[in-house]
């Protein structure tokens, strides 16, 4: 893929890890078509361009719990971006 460093992850195969206080995780998968569109419609871009973004996409894509973004926020440890096939499991 042209123009993409190679210790950049895949955007095919990138995926959110969002680990909540309890210590359980869920895993979100950013590029789905769906879930790009929703951001475009909500935040008038379709690539994440601050870190409020990328919250927006984990909540949005896990059926935004709480129904409230910064609700959700507060029983987050943390959201990270992961490949799929490295690191934690699939």
């Amino acid at each position: 893929m042209a123009g993409r460093k190679a210790d950049q992850p895949n955007p095919a195969t990138a995926r959110l890890i969002v680990t909540y206080d309890d210590g359980t995780t869920a895993k979100v998968h950013p590029n789905r078509p769906a879930l790009l569109l929703a951001m475009e419609r909500e935040w008038g871009v379709s690539e994440p361009q601050k870190v409020e973004h990328v919250w927006w996409l984990a909540w949005h894509g896990l059926g935004r719990p709480t129904g409230d973004l910064d609700k959700w926020l507060e029983t987050v440890a943390s959201i990270e971006g992961a490949e799929e096939g490295k690191g934690q499991p699939s």
